[in-house]
C-alpha cells in the first residue's frame, strides 16, 4: 500500500506542477507566485540530489522547475548541464535558447564546438559579435575555423582578437597555433618572442619542437581534429603518436563503432613499435571493453598484470 501511495503522491504532484505551469504560460491566469516559486525550489533541490546518480530524473525535475520559473537562468543552466550528462547536446542547446537577450549563446557555441558542429558554433559566435565585439568570440571562432582546416581564416580571426590589445593569453595562443598549423614558422617565432605571459610562450615553444609535440599541444587545447591532422601527416609516427590518435578517437562521451575500430587499430600499431607500453595496453583494454570483446579485455588485463609485476 505504501508503494502505491507514493506513486499516487508523485502523480498528483506532477499533475499539480503541470497545472501551475499552464497558468504561468497562459496570459491572464497567473498562479500564486509564492507557491510556484516554492514548488520550483523543491524540484531544484530534488534534482540537485539526483544529478550524479540519476541524471534523467534530475533533468525531468529541472525541466518542470524551469517551466514554473521560465526566466530563471540558474535553473535553465542546470537543465542544460543535466542534458549534457545524458549525452543530449541538442536538448541542452534547446534549453539554453530560452534564456533572454542571448545570454546562453557562449555556452551554446561551446556545446556546438565540443559536439563537432563547428559551422553551427561559428554562426552562434557571429550572432554574439553582432551585438558586441570582444576577443573571446573571435578566439572561439578561430578555434572552430582551425578545426575545419580553414587555416588562413582561423589566423585572420585570431589576429583580429589579438589586435584588441587586452593581453588575452588565449587569443595569442590561438594565433600561435594557427601559425603552427599553417606552417608559418617565421610568424610563429616572431609571436613567441613578443609574448610576455611566460606560460603562453612556453606552450608555443614546446609546440615548435616536433610535429608530435604540436599535436599534443593542440590536443591539450581541445583542438582534436587539428591534432589528428598533424599526426596523420607525420611520417614514421612513434608509439606516443599512435596513443594520442587513439585518445582522439575515444574522446567522445560515447564513441561509436567506427571510432572504436580506429582507436583499436592505432593502439595495435603503437604496440607493434613499443610492446611494453602500459598506457597503450590500458587504453586497448578500454577499447575492447567498449566493443564488448571480453576475450580482448581478459587478454589485455593479463598482459598488464604481467608488465606491472615485471614478469615480461
Amino acid at each position: 500500500m505504501a508503494a502505491i501511495s507514493d506513486r499516487l503522491k508523485f502523480k498528483l504532484l506532477t499533475a499539480l506542477t503541470l497545472i501551475l505551469t499552464v497558468c504561468v504560460l497562459t496570459a491572464g491566469i497567473p498562479p500564486a507566485n509564492s507557491y510556484a516559486n516554492r514548488r520550483s525550489a523543491d524540484l531544484v533541490r530534488q534534482a540537485d540530489a539526483a544529478a550524479i546518480k540519476d541524471p534523467r530524473t534530475a533533468a525531468v525535475n529541472y525541466h518542470m522547475a524551469s517551466l514554473l520559473q521560465p526566466s530563471n537562468g540558474a535553473i535553465i543552466n542546470k537543465l542544460a548541464d543535466a542534458y549534457l550528462s545524458l549525452n543530449r547536446p541538442d536538448r541542452a542547446v534547446e534549453a539554453l535558447r530560452r534564456l533572454p537577450r542571448g545570454e546562453g549563446r557562449a555556452k551554446i557555441a561551446d556545446i556546438q564546438f565540443r559536439s563537432g558542429q563547428f559551422e553551427a558554433a561559428i554562426a552562434t559566435l557571429e550572432q554574439m559579435m553582432a551585438d558586441k565585439q570582444t576577443p573571446g568570440p573571435l578566439t572561439a571562432k578561430s578555434r572552430a575555423l582551425l578545426e575545419l582546416d580553414k587555416t588562413d581564416q582561423a589566423t585572420a580571426a585570431a589576429r583580429e582578437a589579438v589586435s584588441y590589445g587586452l593581453g588575452d593569453d588565449q587569443a595569442a595562443l590561438q594565433l600561435g597555433f594557427s601559425y603552427a598549423a599553417g606552417g608559418k614558422t617565421l610568424e610563429l617565432a616572431a609571436l613567441i618572442s613578443s609574448l610576455r605571459p611566460l606560460e603562453a610562450r612556453q606552450t608555443l615553444e614546446k609546440a615548435q619542437v616536433s610535429k608530435t609535440a604540436l599535436a599534443h599541444a593542440l590536443y591539450a587545447q581541445g583542438l582534436l581534429r587539428s591534432s589528428q591532422r598533424v599526426l596523420l601527416k607525420t611520417p614514421a609516427l612513434n608509439s606516443e603518436g599512435y596513443l594520442l590518435l587513439a585518445r582522439i578517437e575515444l574522446a567522445p562521451r560515447q564513441p561509436g563503432p567506427s571510432e572504436l575500430a580506429a582507436a583499436k587499430a592505432h593502439l595495435i600499431k603503437g604496440l607493434a613499435i613499443d610492446p611494453g607500453n602500459l598506457q597503450l595496453h590500458r587504453l586497448l583494454r578500454d577499447a575492447y571493453r567498449h566493443l564488448d570483446d571480453q576475450a580482448g579485455v581478459d587478454r589485455e588485463s593479463d598482459l598488464i598484470k604481467q608488465l606491472e609485476t615485471g614478469k615480461i
